[in-house]
């Protein structure tokens, strides 16, 4: 399966592309709520082995790398969760967060898997069914609040998420994971 390179703009534009890679690759079995469950995961595995300064998390670069990566996937699969549902949501370019102190982290995760719990008790959608307009502010709402946090959390080790999130997406958009289910080749230096 052949792939050009979507150049995108704006977030709708990251949503579409998103959603129509994920289409090709996964078709209904997304999970995209699962997806960014997981990535919550790794972010906070990256935190607390860094506050253990245990596994090589102690080193800052390591720890950076993991952690701006999970970032990064849990807006991906926030697009992909958006695409099926008609739901948007839009970058705080101008986001202003203290450093990073623990409490807050704890408060930003905590309201992060709330919205997230949310988003999982809402029914499955498929690409292609009809959405009911109603409902679609309340998916809007869910997508933002899930952006907002995740751009606090990474905001919180002073990173942009919006470039991270394009420099994410430049390489997942070249996966092709129907001709390489066992994930992508690894990367020789």
């Amino acid at each position: 399966m052949e792939r050009e390179n979507v150049i995108v703009r704006t977030e709708l534009e990251l949503i579409q592309a998103v959603g129509g890679w994920a289409d090709k690759n996964f078709g209904d079995r997304r999970g995209a709520d699962w997806g960014m469950i997981e990535e919550v995961g790794e972010a906070a595995h990256a935190v607390l082995k860094a506050q253990q300064k245990i596994r090589g998390f102690e080193n800052e670069i390591i720890f950076m790398k993991h952690f701006e990566d999970a970032m990064a996937d849990i807006i991906i699969y926030l697009c992909d969760w958006c695409y099926p549902r008609q739901a948007f949501f839009k970058f705080s370019r101008d986001l202003k967060v203290p450093v990073a102190e623990p409490r807050l982290q704890r408060r930003i995760v905590a309201v992060l898997l709330q919205n997230l719990g949310v988003m999982m008790n809402h029914d499955h959608v498929l690409p292609g069914h009809v959405i009911e307009p109603a409902i679609i502010p309340i998916y809007n709402m869910l997508a933002q609040r899930v952006c907002t946090c995740v751009e606090q959390w990474a905001a919180t080790e002073k990173l942009d998420l919006t470039l991270l999130v394009a420099a994410t997406w430049a390489k997942v958009e070249q996966r092709n994971w129907k001709e390489r289910p066992e994930g992508p080749l690894p990367q020789h230096a």
